[in-house]
């Protein structure tokens, strides 16, 4: 076979892949079919029309560029007198029913509809010049999923939806039923619980099924698109966090054909809420023996911390502190950690780090159903980077290992960072029953003569035990990577700047402060010289 196939699109030359429609060989050179039903990654039906194309040889009248596939010296021409005015029909025919709804639809602003419309329909409607002043179809909204609404007056049957969830979900029950003008879309024997429902809402070209979360929420054109990554598990899902006032509003999938390809589950879409929450960490806090927390600057906390590190290292050895490290910190924070331990007044101490587990095969959106190929029982996003960094990482009794230790006063001080103890969010991959009693934890943490504590919340069981509390910005608001389950390093920057943070720290420069005050003289190492090029988004 060919390693190419030369074909003319509007007589410019373009060499197409074998197998290529010429629907994708046309949007790979640039040019723009108008189309509704295809979507890369579900099959074909060419149900919508909008995609016809001119090809030479072949038939004389137009053909769906989605289903045709491309020929050696194959001619195709995607805009003349004819494709305009049949084009101009299809459109007519798709709103004769469709309601003027776009002042309140959700998909409003990035509805394809709209825009098809705008450049491709006819001017005024060709019923109404006709004289057919019918009543539009009506139908009821109604919620044909846990998350999902449908309203059926605003669908064109392009069967998306229908598509992705027997295709990519591998539900069965979800179709179309009836026939003609009273077809619509439905789960007549309910649709079974899934984490995927909502890219179903996502690939929609018309808005008639929607988020309910979303619905009336926001308008898109208010919302500032921004790329980011998911840390809610190992797989790395590509996002687009769609900010509005320094604060997340939503989250959609953004396209990564080698991680998740168009898609990503449902619970990341509501990580939003935490970077969001009302009682983040604002401010450093410290604790002195038999007095309440107080608020101070980030000089005093790491003074302090330094002074505790110091004095524990100086009269029972390094090896009676610990460093405990989140799989959820960044790579470069992680790289840092690990130096941390190594070199100054750290050195020799005892470094924990407990990632996830995800025993389940890596498996690609296209090679299986996504409950399959994008699931994760390892809620954490940064867990192979332990291997990479060579830090040695432990299980679920790592922690009654250390609250053990605690109790004999082996461990004098205790570093945690981006973690809390008492809720370690690693996924069903870890095993619950090996932690320690909540009660025991928190006794164990009582006796500690220092506790530092680096997160996002002031008030988790560890914070609030901690001598000293340092506030930790989200993933959203600061720079770094994560490595995911296939150790592909992918980069991510921040999306928003909450005001109320401007005294946290991202977690690289929290453990850069540390290097420079428990490792006196030496020049922090820079991450970046560590770190592969041309392997992250």
């Amino acid at each position: 076979m060919a390693a190419v196939v030369n074909i003319t699109i509007n007589g410019r030359p373009w060499q197409a892949k074998p197998g290529q429609s010429v629907l994708k060989a046309a949007l790979d050179a640039g040019v723009y079919i108008p189309h509704f039903c295809y979507h890369p990654a579900l099959t074909v039906e060419g149900n919508c029309r909008m995609c016809l194309v001119e090809v030479s040889p072949g038939p004389k009248k137009p053909v769906i560029s989605c289903g045709t596939t491309v020929s050696e010296g194959l001619a195709v021409t995607t805009d003349s007198q004819t494709l305009r005015e049949t084009r101009k029909a299809i459109l007519s025919f798709l709103l004769m029913n469709h309601p003027l709804d776009c002042p309140v639809c959700d998909k409003s602003h990035e509805c394809p509809l709209q825009d098809i419309t705008y450049a491709y329909g006819p001017v005024a409607s060709l019923q109404w010049e006709a004289g057919l002043h019918e009543v539009k179809r009506r139908y009821v909204r109604t919620d044909i999923a846990e998350k999902l609404f449908v309203e059926m007056d605003r669908c064109i049957h392009c069967t998306r939806c229908v598509r992705y969830f027997r295709q990519k979900v591998g539900v069965a029950g979800f179709g179309r039923t009836l026939r003609n003008a009273a077809l619509h879309i439905d789960a007549p024997f309910g649709l079974p619980g899934t984490d995927y429902e909502l890219n179903a809402a996502d690939i929609c070209p018309v808005g008639a099924l929607g988020d309910k979360s979303f619905r009336f929420r926001q308008r898109v054109w208010d919302l500032t698109p921004r790329p980011s990554l998911c840390a809610g598990c190992s797989v790395g899902c590509n996002i687009t966090a769609w900010v509005k006032e320094k604060r997340i509003v939503r989250i959609t999938p953004r396209l990564n054909e080698a991680v998740n390809s168009h898609w990503m589950c449902d619970r990341g879409r509501t990580l939003m809420a935490q970077a969001n929450a009302p009682d983040r960490g604002t401010t450093p806090l410290v604790r002195i023996p038999g007095s309440p927390r107080y608020a101070t600057g980030l000089g005093e906390a790491l003074a302090a911390t330094r002074q505790a590190v110091e004095e524990t290292a100086a009269a029972h050895g390094a090896h009676r502190v610990a460093l405990w490290l989140s799989p959820s910190l960044s790579l470069e924070a992680l790289y840092l950690a690990a130096h941390l331990a190594r070199d100054g007044v750290l050195s020799g101490c005892r470094v924990v780090m407990t990632p996830g587990c995800n025993p389940l095969p890596v498996l690609h959106p296209d090679e299986a159903p996504l409950p399959r190929s994008l699931a994760s029982l390892d809620h954490t996003p940064d867990s192979g980077a332990a291997g990479l960094l060579g830090i040695p990482a432990g299980g679920p009794g790592t922690l009654a290992d250390l609250v053990t230790d605690i109790e004999a006063g082996e461990v004098k001080a205790l570093l945690v960072l981006g973690d809390d103890l008492f809720d370690l969010k690693r996924g069903p991959g870890f095993d619950a029953a090996a932690l320690p009693v909540p009660q025991r934890l928190s006794k164990a943490l009582e006796t500690l003569p220092f506790l530092l504590c680096a997160g996002m919340f002031p008030d988790t069981g560890t914070a609030a035990a901690a001598t000293v509390y340092l506030p930790l910005k989200s993933h959203f608001e600061s720079t770094g990577s994560f490595v995911n389950r296939q150790g592909t390093i992918q980069r991510f920057a921040p999306v928003m700047a909450r005001e109320d943070q401007e005294r946290s720290l991202e977690d690289h420069a929290l453990l850069a402060a540390l290097l420079t005050v428990l490792r006196p003289g030496a020049p922090a190492p820079d991450p970046a010289g560590f770190l592969p090029t041309g392997e992250a988004d």
